[in-house]
């Protein structure tokens, strides 16, 4: 490579009173003039490929080409180090600024995705900031920490727009900052130290419903928490098993009010409390296994009075699991005594029975509210209902039965009659008749339990 020096402390004062540009096309003349007089003796112009300007000995500027023959100017201080550089290559050109010890501080200029900016720490090595076009072609900011790590990313995306990430020292992404998607509102993800599973979301969801999300599980995919608003816009506050299946749910319906929702491991809906109706009282329902059926409802009706219903129909009463020593003649409604021998209970087989326990739930429409005990042989049918209301088997073997009377047993197995004879009804009444009864054979009639 040829090279041509021009020692300044050589040139007239002219020359050095020039400004760097005026200088430049001094030397391209100087140049020619030496091509131009080769020439004339016949002799080879020797290819000039770099112009250095020195003085007293030390380059202070240089102008020419590298070895891939690309341009480059660079301007260096007294010492001889480089303090300014430009250069072309081949994705365009760059300039790079250096410190007083030669070290790269300063890289701007154009990259594989556009133009770009560097700055770069004391040492040359790190890259403490760069601000460019990503590999998508959009703009980035990247802010590292003091040993060239990533610490800071200001991006945007091609679809969602704008986001910010920020990472841990083992370059993981921690947070992330941006849209949640086109035309959509903002949101703050949280990561764990791997950066590998979010742990919670702060914003808009994609139907623009703000929330606050929580993750467990594997890879964050499992919701642990939310707390925001549901599909209608309402608050709501939901837990989350660890495979990110809903375990607990609060909210509120537009029409109705506040609700309690609990689900099953199959994440089937089991219970629901909450207001029954606009401006009502309050309503628990109990659902079967499915999530599909309701098995017992409590709550306030349309009247404002209390509810209980099982399996759709209302209950009245109060029952007990007895052992059963005989189970003939028993079907609900009816009047069951203790079995001579006490091992448990039967029908009722004599008038003023004075061993009288109660009578079968589960007699017309009505189901007993509360059932406790259990038998010993692990049966459930033919709960005794021990106070309440319930239908008993009635006839007229006591005469017509008007609401208010006394009743007690007949002697038709387990089947209440009216009772008239005062002297007998110590610890003979079953309950209290709540409906008349005058037909003759059998029936049922309401009556309320009370023994005495």
């Amino acid at each position: 490579m040829q090279r041509l020096v021009i020692i300044l402390v050589s040139c007239s004062t002219s020359l050095l009173a020039q400004s760097v540009s005026d200088t430049i096309k001094q030397l391209v003349a100087d140049v020619d003039t030496l091509k131009a007089a080769a020439t004339v003796n016949g002799i080879s112009a020797p290819t000039v490929q770099q112009v250095a300007i020195e003085n007293a000995g030390t380059t202070v500027a240089k102008i020419g080409s590298d070895n891939n023959r690309n341009g480059s100017f660079s301007l260096s201080s007294g010492a001889g180090r480089i303090a300014h550089e430009l250069r072309v290559f081949a994705n365009g050109a760059s300039y790079h600024a250096y410190d007083a010890a030669g070290n790269e501080v300063v890289d701007l200029g154009a990259g594989r995705t556009g133009g770009i900016l560097n700055l770069y720490d004391e040492s040359g090595k790190n890259s403490l900031s760069f601000l460019g076009a990503s590999a998508s072609g959009s703009g980035v900011l990247e802010i590292n920490g003091n040993t060239g790590i990533l610490m800071h990313r200001f991006a945007t995306d091609g679809v969602k727009g704008g986001y910010y990430n920020i990472f841990n020292v083992d370059s993981k992404r921690v947070v992330a900052a941006g849209a949640v998607d086109q035309n959509a509102g903002g949101a703050l993800w949280l990561y764990d130290a791997s950066g590998k599973n979010l742990l919670s979301v702060l914003g808009a969801d994609v139907d623009g419903f703000a929330q606050l999300k929580t993750f467990g599980g594997t890879l964050g995919k499992s919701v642990t928490s939310l707390l925001g608003t549901g599909a209608d816009g309402a608050g709501q506050f939901n837990l989350y098993t660890a495979n990110g299946g809903v375990a607990h749910e609060f909210g509120t319906n537009e029409t109705n009010g506040g609700y309690y929702n609990t689900y099953n491991g199959d994440h089937k809906r089991i219970l629901t409390f909450g207001t029954s109706v606009q401006n009502g009282g309050g309503l628990l329902l109990l659902y079967d296994p499915s999530g599909k059926k309701t098995i017992a409802s409590m709550g306030v009706g349309p009247s404002g009075d209390g509810l209980l219903l099982i399996n759709g129909q209302q209950v009245r009463d109060y029952a007990e699991m007895f052992d059963i020593a005989d189970r003939s003649s028993l079907i609900p409604g009816s009047v069951v005594a203790a079995s001579p021998d006490g091992n448990g209970v039967v029908a009722a087989r004599s008038p003023y029975d004075p061993t009288v326990v109660g009578v079968i739930s589960g007699g017309g429409d009505y189901h007993s509210g509360t059932i406790i005990g259990a038998r010993t042989d692990g049966t459930t049918d033919f709960p005794v209902a021990v106070a309440g209301q319930v239908f008993v088997r009635i006839n007229n073997e006591g005469g017509p039965v008007r609401v208010g009377d006394l009743l007690v047993a007949s002697s038709t197995p387990g089947v209440a009659m009216r009772g008239t004879d005062h002297e007998r009804l110590d610890g003979a009444v079953v309950g209290k008749a709540l409906e008349a009864f005058s037909s003759s054979g059998e029936g049922l009639i309401r009556m309320l339990v009370m023994n005495r």
